[in-house]
């Protein structure tokens, strides 16, 4: 710990005797604490005293600067301005900790401790990207694309993004849709070749009769067995016979047929 700064001993006035007796002492020096003390003389007593005095208000020059600059600078929680920035801080006391957050749009937040025990504090930080760009490109175009379930444009596209993983859904009439994960790091650029649609055929039954969901969408009750055409892909298929649900998750095969069929318990 930095100790505080003395003042230069400067040689004092001698006073002229004085009678014996009690008598207040004060010494004052502009940003400097105050001196005080009871002095009880006795006859034919010379007293000899050495003062040193300790600052009463400390101040402190920070400079911040971040690259890029313009980032806004809080220090305990109030807006002092944009990087660079040059301030100054008072403190009674010859060290202190002043909590500073660094926030600039499409990068992290930054949240750090200094300690002030220097006249002069000079700190640069280099903030992180946490927005990037995603630029998505398919043949055939346009196609339509979903990002984290919510649809952003045709194709081709450029759209910033939040660092992290995002979901990425792309479909297009007669082609069969393309799902991905992209995870933004940088800057990135995708390109996909879209795949012309094909189809396959599942054949659904059930007993007693249920009623019967492809992909969340009702497509009737069976029996009688019923011959579905759909893509080609992964597919839910969902049985639901009065209270009772079963649910079934199936993969339909270009040109092929595939058969499910279920059997529920009576309660």
């Amino acid at each position: 710990e930095k100790k505080p700064k003395e003042e230069k001993p400067v040689e004092g006035k001698k006073e002229e005797p004085k009678r014996p007796g009690k008598y207040k002492l004060e010494i004052r020096k502009d940003g400097f604490k105050k001196v005080e003390e009871m002095l009880d003389l006795k006859a034919k007593q010379e007293i000899a005293r050495h003062y040193t005095l300790f600052r009463d208000t400390y101040l402190y020059n920070l400079s911040i600067d971040t690259e890029p600059q313009g980032a806004t600078i809080f220090v305990n929680n109030e807006n002092k301005g944009y990087s660079p920035l040059k301030i100054q801080i008072s403190s009674s006391q010859p060290s202190v900790d002043v909590n500073v957050r660094i926030e600039k749009s499409g990068y992290e937040t930054e949240e750090i401790k200094i300690s002030l025990n220097e006249e002069i504090i000079e700190r640069k930080f280099v903030l992180s990207k946490n927005v990037f760009t995603l630029s998505i490109i398919t043949f055939p175009s346009p196609a339509l694309v979903y990002i984290d379930n919510e649809i952003a444009q045709n194709t081709p596209i450029k759209i910033n993004l939040k660092k992290g993983p995002h979901k990425i859904k792309i479909v297009k009439d007669g082609y069969n849709p393309v799902e991905d994960i992209i995870v933004l790091n940088e800057d990135t650029e995708k390109f996909y070749q879209l795949k012309i649609q094909t189809y396959g055929w599942i054949q659904v039954g059930a007993y007693p009769s249920a009623e019967i969901f492809v992909d969340d969408e009702s497509v009737g009750n069976v029996p009688p067995i019923k011959l579905l055409k759909l893509p080609t892909g992964k597919h839910n298929i969902r049985f639901v016979y009065k209270s009772q649900v079963h649910e079934e998750k199936i993969e339909v095969d270009p040109n092929k047929t595939k058969k499910i069929h279920h059997i529920f318990k009576e309660k």
